[in-house]
């Protein structure tokens, strides 16, 4: 199986970018493996060197050649022409997703920034009646670097009732604070977002990464029924609410200080849950993908 890959838009039109006989993917592809980063460093008066601080991920720029082709060269121009209304930036962030030659599906968002088409000899190629062909460059820009596996895991913490949420087995909990402890294994190379949903009955709500210390807490109070959605993708993107009751009520207010949306950081992580008042209604689901910094 060979490397396939795609462009999906905003509203959720989509289009191979190797679609044999249509549009092919030519080699020279730049910036889908890594993203580049910069060192932040800080100089010390009458000091030699600098001081390291910290390694930051820069947005990433995906170039992307291909050639489109039309049995014709009235076609070709309606091909490129469609490529063109998919593609279109205006209509805000889509995304890329690749799928590499062993089956493993990532996806970044990102934007079409510019198409760069070369019209010199060579690069176009157009006949009455016959195949025709224009070479191009898709150059995609992608404000968060990283890739995200399309996959979804999910551990679910529930006070003795069984579930069966994949690929984790429940875990059970307590009816007074400590819910329970356990291992989620992130697997990608960079930390992951993890989406939580709470359901009620329960008050007092602690999640605890105890692998990097940070936490996060809700001086809430839910009843029966009620859930609690905390989405910390909403660091990277503004649009998505962080912490919202299922009426939609946002309970950003109702965080403790000192509490962080913390992440899973690639590997091993120990997480504590803890909420006072549950019942065998009472359950925490965990969601994240793995993410990588390209394909």
């Amino acid at each position: 199986m060979s490397e396939q890959i795609k462009f999906v838009n905003a509203v959720g039109e989509e289009i191979l970018l190797h679609d044999p006989g249509k549009i092919e993917y030519l080699y020279g592809r730049k910036g889908a493996f890594m993203p580049p980063f910069s060192v932040v460093m800080d100089k010390t008066a009458n000091q030699d060197g600098s001081i390291y601080r910290e390694t930051v991920a820069e947005s990433a720029e995906i170039e992307i050649p291909i050639q489109v082709l039309g049995t014709n060269g009235a076609d070709l121009w309606q091909r490129m022409r469609n490529l063109r209304r998919i593609l279109n930036p205006k209509k805000g962030l889509g995304r890329l997703v690749a799928t590499a030659p062993d089956g493993e599906e990532c996806t970044v968002t990102c934007i079409c920034s510019e198409i760069v088409m070369d019209e010199s000899e060579n690069n176009t190629v157009l006949h009455e009646s016959a195949t025709s062909i224009q070479k191009m460059m898709l150059v995609f820009t992608a404000p968060y670097p990283y890739w995200a596996s399309t996959s979804i895991f999910s551990k679910t913490f529930t006070r003795g009732l069984q579930s069966s949420f994949f690929p984790f087995f429940p875990l059970i909990l307590s009816s007074s604070q400590v819910f329970s402890e356990d291992v989620v294994d992130n697997q990608g190379e960079v930390e992951s977002y993890p989406l939580w949903v709470i359901q009620g009955p329960g008050s007092d709500i602690v999640l605890r990464n105890k692998t990097t210390g940070k936490w996060l807490a809700l001086s809430t109070v839910l009843g029966k029924g009620e859930t609690i959605t905390i989405d910390t993708l909403s660091k990277v993107d503004p649009n998505r609410p962080a912490i919202t009751k299922n009426d939609g009520t946002s309970l950003y207010p109702d965080l403790i200080w000192g509490s962080d949306l913390w992440l899973l950081e690639p590997g091993m992580n120990t997480i504590t849950i803890e909420m006072n008042n549950a019942t065998e209604e009472s359950l925490v689901q965990v969601s994240y993908q793995h993410w990588f910094m390209g394909v």
